[in-house]
C-alpha cells in the first residue's frame, strides 16, 4: 500500500495522508490491515475517501496514482483527473501503471498532456512542471517518435508472494514523475538506462534516453573510456542514471555508437561519450 510505503520513508513526520479508492471493499481491508499493524501513528494522518474530492485546496507535497488511469473509460476521462491531481499537487505528482504498451501510452498521454498541453492552454505559471524521472528531458518522448516501430518505456520490481509458499516474482511498470515549475539549470546532464545493460566479454552494452530526447547505444571498454567509467558502466542496472555526458557528433569519427550497432541490433544515435571527471577536466584547461 501507498501509505505503508510513505511511512517506511518519511515516518512519523507525515502530517496527512489522503488515500482514495472507488472500492468501499479495499478502503475496509486497508482500515483493518491499518488496525492490526504497528503503525499506530497513521491512524491520526489517514483520511479515506471513495472520491477524489472536486476541490483544490489543500495541496500536498506528494500525489500518488498507481494502476488507475488504466481504469477510466476514456481519453477525456483520464485527463480529467490528471489535470484534478495535478492542481491538488504542490510539489511531486506519480504516475504508475503496468509495463505494457497500453500503460505506457497512458503514462506518454498525460505526461505530453501537462508538458504540453499546458503550453498550448497558455496555463497559469502554478501548472506548469518538468519531468523528474525516469526522463532526463522534457521533449517528445523517443520511444513514441517512430509511429511505426513503438517501444514501451518500462522497469522491472521483484516482490514475494505471501503467505502459504513465497514465491519470488516480476512486474514490469511504466511511470513518470513531474514536479511543480522549472527545471533546475544546475541539474545534472546524465542518461537513463531504458534496458537492462548487456554484459560482454570485456566491454558493456547501455541503451539510454539522453538529455537531448534521443536514445542511445554505447559499447563501454576499459581502453576507450577508463576503468572507472568502464566498472560504472557494468555495475549499473536497468533503470540507473548513468554519471557520464554523451555529445551528438557531426563528423563521421570513431564513436561507441558505430561499434554498438554492429554487435546489438536497434536504433542508434551517433555520440561520444566522457565520463564526468574528463569533461570537468577538459573544461578548465
Amino acid at each position: 500500500m501507498l501509505f505503508r510505503a510513505a511511512d517506511s520513508l518519511w515516518g512519523t513526520s507525515l502530517k496527512e495522508v489522503f488515500a482514495v479508492d472507488t472500492s468501499s471493499h479495499m478502503n475496509d481491508i486497508s482500515r483493518e490491515m491499518l488496525t492490526h499493524s504497528d503503525r499506530k501513528h497513521l491512524k491520526n494522518v489517514l483520511f479515506q475517501r471513495q472520491f477524489l474530492p472536486m476541490s483544490n485546496t489543500p495541496k500536498y507535497d506528494v500525489v500518488v496514482s498507481s494502476f488507475s488511469l488504466l481504469e477510466l473509460p476514456s481519453v477525456g476521462a483520464r485527463l480529467e483527473t490528471v489535470l484534478n491531481l495535478w492542481t491538488k499537487t504542490e510539489d511531486f505528482l506519480v504516475l504508475i501503471e503496468f509495463g505494457t504498451m497500453a500503460g505506457f501510452q497512458v503514462i506518454n498521454e498525460a505526461r505530453d498532456f501537462l508538458l504540453w498541453g499546458m503550453k498550448r492552454r497558455s496555463a497559469e505559471p502554478s501548472l506548469k512542471g518538468h519531468v523528474v524521472s525516469p526522463c532526463p528531458h522534457d521533449k517528445r518522448c523517443p520511444m513514441m517518435s517512430r509511429v511505426d516501430d513503438y517501444k514501451v518505456c518500462n522497469f522491472s520490481a521483484t516482490y514475494t508472494t505471501y503467505p502459504q509458499k513465497p514465491i519470488a516474482k516480476k512486474e514490469f511498470y511504466s511511470y513518470v514523475i513531474l514536479r511543480k515549475g522549472r527545471r533546475p539549470a544546475d541539474e545534472s546532464h546524465w542518461p537513463r538506462i531504458v534496458r537492462p545493460v548487456l554484459l560482454r566479454h570485456k566491454h558493456a552494452i547501455c541503451r539510454m534516453c539522453t538529455p537531448g530526447g534521443n536514445l542511445s547505444e554505447v559499447i563501454f571498454t576499459q581502453h576507450k573510456h577508463g576503468k572507472a567509467t568502464f566498472r560504472c558502466a557494468k555495475q549499473s542496472k536497468w533503470g540507473d542514471r548513468l554519471p557520464v555526458t554523451i555529445q551528438d557528433v557531426t563528423n563521421d569519427g570513431e564513436t561507441n555508437s558505430e561499434e554498438a550497432s554492429q554487435s546489438h541490433e536497434g536504433d542508434t544515435e551517433t555520440t561520444s561519450t566522457h565520463s564526468t571527471d574528463q569533461v570537468q577536466n577538459s573544461e578548465t584547461k
